[in-house]
């Protein structure tokens, strides 16, 4: 196995060289581009654009490991404001507030004994930053949201009411240079829970658009966060992500991607690997897919860490492991999706084990679905059931969404 995962970084890392890139994806730089550049800054604040956008969600928590009788349940409204400037001499700024209310009863939303629905409620300044051009780039300086890649190692948890963003200075290559290039540097984590976690952390992600193969991305990630010395690490990796057709209506779906983790700064030990082998086939209206993802574990003693990421979206939507157990976590997941009368339909099934030894945590079901009324509307289901072996330790949970998004 060890062998494997060595061939995947290297066959990554020989495919970079090939085709021209984009970086759009990487990370939204917010430049704004005008017909009539504006002449001054007061120009450019009248010429900028603002929106408003709510999305309400119940969302339903049933777990075993909670002596009350009842579930906890969470009726919330994000309401989000922003604003952009038009670009004036090459800078521009943003500036986005968010809140979160509970609507109608809230007894069963907040209280102690009940399981965590991680939505409270509060406003917050989501994120302020300026944007200038600078190296043939865009630099972003202040509070800002970065995806890099599909989020597993830096993401904004955009599932939450109350995203993820960053105190960060980030640079992001230009569209004249042969491939993608973000960098950044981390000052401060505002997590989805309204903390925050100060660090002195780095962050290094270079791509490639591979013509006919799919994107190929080398990363690394130094991060150094002081209050939890436990989660600084260095890690280092590659992976690449596309499609190749098979035929007129058939194309082949595939993602290989892997690292290695080892401690950093203040952290004394951790030395992990991490794999993530996905083959799908895409049949237009109906896809189906079977992956495995690996977080390693250093001896047993702890587990392959991402605390910057978008969690929710891996491992299972009930979140049994934002928090990679001692002695790691093997995640072999089926999926599916389809579209019926214009509604998106998604199933996954996950079976889940420890990477070090051979212990059983269980079994998950998910499934979502969404449809999209107009352009400004949308509404979604989506559903979630771990249930535990008797071996892992672990208690039973469910979960249920219900969610309506408006932006007008």
């Amino acid at each position: 196995m060890k062998f494997m995962k060595l061939g995947l970084l290297a066959a990554g890392a020989m495919a970079l060289p090939a085709a021209a890139n984009s970086a759009d994806d990487i990370i939204n730089t917010g430049l704004l581009t005008l017909q009539d550049a504006p002449s001054s800054w007061t120009e450019a604040f009248a010429a900028g654009e603002g929106s408003i956008f709510f999305n309400y969600r119940w969302e339903e928590v049933d777990s075993s490991a909670v002596a009350d009788v009842d579930n906890a349940h969470g009726s919330t409204l994000r309401t989000v404001v922003d604003y952009r400037t038009a670009t004036y001499e090459g800078f521009s700024g943003y500036v986005q507030f968010e809140n979160t209310s509970v609507i109608g009863e809230s007894d069963r939303y907040s209280t102690a004994n009940r399981p965590t629905i991680a939505d409270p409620k509060g406003s917050d300044l989501n994120q302020a930053y300026v944007d200038m051009a600078l190296g043939g780039g865009t630099l972003r300086v202040g509070r800002q949201e970065v995806v890099l890649d599909n989020a597993r190692f830096v993401g904004n948890v955009g599932w939450r009411q109350n995203h993820q963003s960053f105190d960060a200075l980030a640079w992001v290559g230009g569209a004249d240079l042969p491939f993608g290039i973000v960098y950044g540097y981390v000052d401060n984590i505002n997590t989805i829970t309204a903390g925050a976690l100060r660090t002195k952390s780095h962050i290094l992600n270079i791509s490639k658009d591979l013509d006919g193969v799919g994107k190929a991305s080398v990363y690394g990630y130094a991060l150094d966060v002081l209050a939890v010395p436990g989660l600084s690490t260095m890690t280092i990796g590659a992976r690449i992500d596309g499609k190749m057709d098979l035929s007129d209506d058939m194309k082949m779906a595939y993602l290989l991607e892997y690292a290695t983790q080892s401690d950093y700064a203040d952290n004394t030990s951790m030395d992990a690997d991490y794999y993530h082998v996905k083959l799908g086939a895409d049949l237009g209206s109906f896809k189906v897919a079977v992956g495995q993802e690996s977080l390693g574990s250093d001896n047993g003693l702890v587990g392959f860490s991402t605390p910057l990421a978008t969690k929710h979206a891996f491992n299972g939507w009930a979140d049994k492991f934002l928090n990679t157990p001692a002695a790691g976590l093997e995640d072999l997941y089926f999926s599916a999706g389809t579209m019926v009368s214009g509604v998106n339909l998604s199933a996954v099934l996950h079976d889940f084990s420890s990477e070090f030894g051979s212990t059983d945590y269980g079994t998950e079901l998910d499934f979502v679905a969404k449809y999209k009324a107009n352009e400004y509307l949308t509404y979604g289901l989506k559903y979630a059931d771990f249930s535990a072996d008797s071996s892992g330790g672990m208690d039973d949970i469910n979960k249920m969404w219900f969610w309506v998004t408006w932006a007008p």
